[in-house]
C-alpha cells in the first residue's frame, strides 16, 4: 500500500513539474513573439517615415526648381 502511495505522489510531482515547465516555456515564447511584433512595428514606422521624408524632399526640390 505504501509503494502505491509513493508512486502516486511521484506522478503528481512530475506532473506539477511538467506543468510549471510548460507555463515557463509558453511565457518565454509569448514574450519573444511580442518583442518580434514590436520590432516589426518599429521597422514599419521607420520605413513609412523615410517614405514621407523622401516625398517631402522631392516636393521641396520641385518647388525650388519651379520658382527659379
Amino acid at each position: 500500500m505504501n509503494l502505491k502511495k509513493q508512486i502516486v505522489l511521484a506522478i503528481i510531482f512530475l506532473t506539477a513539474v511538467s506543468l510549471v515547465g510548460l507555463i515557463a516555456l509558453q511565457t518565454y515564447l509569448l514574450k519573444n513573439a511580442v518583442e518580434q511584433k514590436e520590432q516589426a512595428f518599429r521597422q514599419n514606422i521607420n520605413a513609412a517615415l523615410n517614405t514621407v521624408v523622401r516625398n517631402l524632399e522631392t516636393r521641396e526640390a520641385l518647388s525650388e526648381v519651379i520658382n527659379l
